[in-house]
């Protein structure tokens, strides 16, 4: 040998293929078993080794818990905001005023052209106390004076018709109308022309709706009803009572 190297050569017998019997099977298998058994426990038992190893180093340590946490610069934040929250008030009802009846004013119209001619009332007294012509009496017979009342109206003129009068008439009594429900409720207003016939005792007797805005609402009949509850001092011609028509605006307003 070169250099004075040893070299040892070993010789394994090993069992002839085909030709192992039954006790080398055994000894062959019982060897390799056992190095696989010891192999499998040193593996195993390294395994176990690591395992308590890892656990003793680990223990007493406290596990850290991560907490996140925020700070707001109350400073820079506005305050929050409050709304004021009024309490609802219930509107009251509007209050509606009792409606304004406005001065009467007679109708007026034009006197005709033939009409006669009124005689004043210095012309009234010449006439009565101018002496009676008898002789115009020859022939009656004896008789008594005959006085006469306020002679009575024939029916009532139409307001077309002109009726002579001196003074006119007087209001003495007025009834409020009432506000019709509707346009009460509603609040709305509203205005009535009526004209009415005062006769010669001051009561009203035919009364006419000229004139309404709005209509169908009730005003005209609260105005009519109304009028017709009203008294006068009766319009005259001289010293007699006459009977005449009457133009009157009634107003229906809601007081604010």
């Amino acid at each position: 040998m070169r250099g004075g190297a040893t070299m040892t050569a070993r010789i394994v017998s090993l069992p002839l293929e085909g030709r192992m019997g039954a006790l080398e099977m055994q000894q062959f298998l019982e060897r390799y078993l056992s190095i696989g058994l010891l192999v499998s426990v040193a593996v195993h038992a390294m395994l176990i080794s690591a395992w308590y190893l890892g656990s003793a180093l680990t223990e007493g340590e406290v596990p850290v818990i991560q907490k996140n946490e925020y700070f707001i610069d109350l400073g820079r934040v506005p305050p929050p905001s409050i709304e004021r929250i009024l309490p609802r008030i219930k509107e009251p009802a509007p209050v509606v005023a009792p409606p304004v009846a406005t001065v009467p004013k007679p109708v007026q119209f034009e006197v005709p052209s033939d009409a006669p001619a009124i005689p004043n009332q210095r012309e009234l007294e010449d006439i009565l106390n101018a002496p009676l012509d008898t002789g115009l009496l020859e022939g009656l017979g004896d008789g008594s004076a005959l006085v006469t009342d306020i002679p009575e109206e024939e029916g009532i003129p139409g307001p077309e018709v002109f009726i002579p009068h001196s003074q006119e008439p007087v209001l003495k009594r007025m009834v409020q109308p009432n506000y019709p429900d509707i346009a009460r409720q509603a609040a709305l207003e509203g205005t009535v022309t009526v004209q009415f016939y005062v006769n010669q005792k001051g009561i009203v007797e035919e009364v006419r709706v000229a004139r309404a805005n709005p209509v169908g609402l009730g005003f005209e009949e609260e105005a009519v009803k109304a009028v017709r509850q009203w008294a006068y001092i009766p319009a005259l011609q001289g010293d007699q009572p006459v009977g005449v028509w009457v133009s009157q605006v009634i107003r229906f307003k809601v007081s604010k």
